[in-house]
Formats: structure tokens, sequence, C-alpha cells
């Protein structure tokens, strides 16, 4: 080391400008290497490939991912308001072109590799492939149901208390990650009869949540109210709502079945009765 040092110093003192030159090279890459390592939870997105028919009749289709979040965008002229189906396993999503002829659809996915199927009118069945090169780094919880009510994830994270910091819902969703580890990055409630409705909390970068230990998740039936009121509740079959709940942690998917209990109409919930612990 001492012969390395005086090289060092004799090579400043000789080359005093090519000294501070390799200084400052060497400093801007430790910089870029920080930003790197700070900027986990804004990778870029992932592109997934789709076999075309050879006629498209002026549509065209995207379909990228970011931390297992798929977005589908599909344009097509003269199509405002008509709708398309995507096929995810077993899960339908649907699509409604707006003024523009464009359409937006988000899901979660819950594979290192995927496959999905795009049903457009007047076109031969469309499928893509799409991979999450990062499924291992990930924390994600996916919620899914197919009756068209409302429902809500609420993802107290490990160490922190239901209402305040680190409590995380529909309507705290924490898009700019102030006030907790992860975010509600995806809420789509079922569009027609028969449809998937989602909500989705993810960690970018699971690490620091999953050493923190486990977070508390609970359900809620928002279309419901509180009090319940019909067609809601009592004997209605609109009373319960079986769902499906995906936890993807180091790279492993769990996936979970539940329904929630019925309630008498009018008579108000208990927070335990209104927020329905799912254990794990």
């Amino acid at each position: 080391m001492m012969v390395v040092r005086r090289h060092k110093r004799r090579y400043m003192r000789r080359y005093p400008g090519q000294a501070r030159n390799a200084r400052r090279a060497m400093l801007a890459l430790l910089c870029l290497g920080l930003i790197g390592l700070g900027s986990g939870h804004t990778a870029r997105a992932a592109a997934g490939e789709c076999k075309l028919p050879a006629d498209t009749r002026s549509a065209t289709i995207t379909l990228d991912q970011q931390d297992a979040r798929a977005e589908l965008v599909v344009t097509r002229p003269n199509s405002a308001g008509r709708k398309f189906k995507v096929e995810y396993n077993d899960e339908l999503f649907i699509g409604k072109f707006d003024a523009a002829g464009r359409a937006v659809v988000n899901f979660a996915l819950t594979a290192p590799s995927n496959e999905l199927s795009i049903r457009l009118a007047e076109l031969p069945l469309i499928t893509c492939k799409i991979a999450v090169p990062e499924f291992g780094r990930i924390f994600r919880v996916v919620m899914r149901w197919r009756d068209p009510v409302k429902m809500d994830l609420d993802v107290v994270e490990p160490g922190r208390q239901a209402g305040g910091f680190g409590d995380i819902n529909r309507a705290r969703p924490n898009n700019d990650l102030k006030q907790g580890l992860g975010q509600i990055d995806l809420i789509a409630d079922p569009a027609d009869e028969g449809a998937t409705g989602e909500l989705s909390y993810v960690v970018a970068n699971g690490a620091g949540i999953l050493a923190a230990g486990t977070p508390t998740l609970r359900a809620e039936f928002v279309s419901r109210g509180n009090p319940p009121q019909p067609p809601y509740c009592g004997d209605s079959a609109r009373a319960a709502v079986a769902f499906e709940l995906y936890v993807i942690a180091r790279g492993e998917v769990k996936r979970s079945n539940f329904s929630t209990a019925r309630a008498r109409c009018g008579e108000p919930l208990s927070e335990a009765a209104r927020l329905m612990r799912l254990r794990q």
C-alpha cells in the first residue's frame, strides 16, 4: 500500500490536471451508481411481444410491464365507445375505447413469464407474451373478484398502526411514497358482468418490507356500505363476495381464496366486521 501511495502522490505532483480529471470522473461514476441504487421503484418498463394478424385494420397494440403491473394500450380509429376483451389465465379484463379511439387496460402479472389473449372485433385472436425480469425482487399483493361490486384492500405495513403512517388502501394509495413503503398502484373495478375486478399493493424492492415483518392485510366490501344496504346485505345474492388473494414475495406466489361474511341490513358494522382480516 505504501508503494501505491508514493506513486499516487508522485503522479499528482507531475500531472495535476490529469489527476483532477480522474477524481472528477470517479466522483461522477460514484454519483451515477448512487442514483441507480436509489431509483429501484422507477425501473424502466419491460416490453411484451404480440402476434398481430397481417391486416390489423388500423389497430395498434403496445404491451409493457413494470414491477409485474401490465399496461396494454390499444388504439383503433372510429372505435369510440366499443369494447374488447383481454384474457389472462382465468381472468377477464374489459377495455373500452375513448373518443380518440384509445383504450388502456392495466392488470397484475402473477408469474415471471406470462401469456394473454386479446379479442378485438373483426380480427383473429391476438396472443401476447410478456416477462417480468424483476419478479424475484418485488413484493406484491393482488386482490381479485368477479362480482360487479367495489372492494378495497387495506395494507398495514409491519410495525405500523391502522389509520396512520404505513396504512395503505384505496383512499390512501400512497402513490408519492411519502406515507409508507408501498403503494396501491392498481385499482380496477369490474367493467362488465363476469369481468375481473382487481386491487394491488406493491413494493418495488421488497427486501425492506420482508425484513421488517409481515404486513396486516384486510378486505372491505365497499359497495355494502355501513350500515349495510340492499342489495348487498341479508339473503341477497350480492350480500357475499368471493375473492382471491395473491402474495408475491421472493419470487414465490401464494394464492388464497376468501369470501366476505353476510351482514344484516341497516345494522352498523364494527371495524373488525367492516375490515375482514386476511390471515396468511
